[in-house]
Parts: C-alpha cells; sequence; structure tokens
C-alpha cells in the first residue's frame, strides 16, 4: 500500500542519518513496518496495536522471517502509552482522525532530536494533520521541522523534534 511504502521511505532515510536508534510503530497492524525496521538496522523495536490478533500476526511474521532480537511485539491501546520511555522515532501509520485525537500522546513519545513519521492521511487531509500537530508541538514548547511526501492520494508527514524552546 501507498502508505506502508511512504513510511519504508521515510525509515530508510532516517536510518541513514544516526544509528543505534529504537522505534516504536503504534498500530503495527501485520508488523510489516516494525520488522523492516529491525531490518534496517534499528536494534530496538517495539510494536503496538489495540488489536490482539494483530499482535498474533505480527508474531507470526516475526517467526516466519526469523528476526529473534530486538523487535516486541505489545496489545495496547494508544491512551495507554502515555507513560512509555521516550524513543527516537515513532512511526504511526494509521487514520488522519486518531492521529490528531492523540497527538498529543504521540509526540511525547518522541525524544529530543528525534522523529515522528504519521501516515495513514489522505492527501487532502495533510494540511490539517500537519497544521494541528505544529499547534500542538508549540503549545508544549517544542520545536521541529516537517517534511511531507505524497503518493496517489495518500499522504506521510515528518517531524523532526529538535527540543524544547
Amino acid at each position: 500500500h501507498e502508505t506502508t511504502r511512504l513510511c519504508l521511505e521515510s525509515l530508510i532515510s532516517i536510518s541513514k542519518l544516526s544509528l543505534p536508534l529504537d522505534l516504536m510503530d503504534v498500530g503495527c497492524g501485520s508488523g510489516i513496518l516494525s520488522l523492516s525496521a529491525s531490518l534496517l538496522g534499528i536494534e530496538n523495536v517495539i510494536g503496538v496495536d489495540n488489536d490482539a490478533d494483530c499482535i498474533k500476526v505480527s508474531r507470526d511474521n516475526l517467526n516466519a522471517n526469523n528476526i529473534s532480537a530486538g523487535v516486541t511485539f505489545e496489545n495496547l491501546p494508544l491512551e495507554n502509552l502515555s507513560g512509555s520511555e521516550p524513543v527516537d522515532v515513532v512511526l504511526a501509520n494509521i487514520q488522519a482522525d486518531i492521529l490528531m485525537a492523540n497527538a498529543c500522546v504521540l509526540h511525547k513519545l518522541v525524544r529530543n532530536e528525534g522523529y515522528l513519521v504519521l501516515s495513514g492521511i489522505l492527501s487532502k487531509e495533510l494540511k490539517a494533520v500537519e497544521e494541528h500537530f505544529l499547534r500542538i508541538l508549540n503549545e508544549d514548547s517544542r520545536l521541529s521541522e516537517t517534511t511531507t511526501r505524497n503518493m496517489g492520494e495518500w499522504s506521510l508527514l515528518q517531524i523532526k523534534i529538535s527540543g524544547e524552546t
């Protein structure tokens, strides 16, 4: 799917910038992005999803691909991630309305100098999603730099969070 491809392209770019990194794949689905992150050299990957079937499929894919170290999957709702330890990269390939509703949780999962990679966004929704996240980041006094990409009717928003003002 276009959103998966956009996320993979973003992960490839980020992994070339600096390793080691750790990553959280929010709404991991089948685990393909988590597994790809591991294969790109990202050492600690956690995939989370609120659907227990997705976690089972992700674990099955992990085993089928003989990836044994550094990747874990947990059945957790997005709202329960607010107390999680921040990571270098947060990847969320889920619908725009869910991304926007959880903007406060998502950006706080990212360490300073880290990346928030958002997809599952229709191109016609991109501007609203970007403005919403920038407003939330500004309210929390976090500086950011955004990059956007489109593929077909889908978009990706990548935010580099540079820290507090």
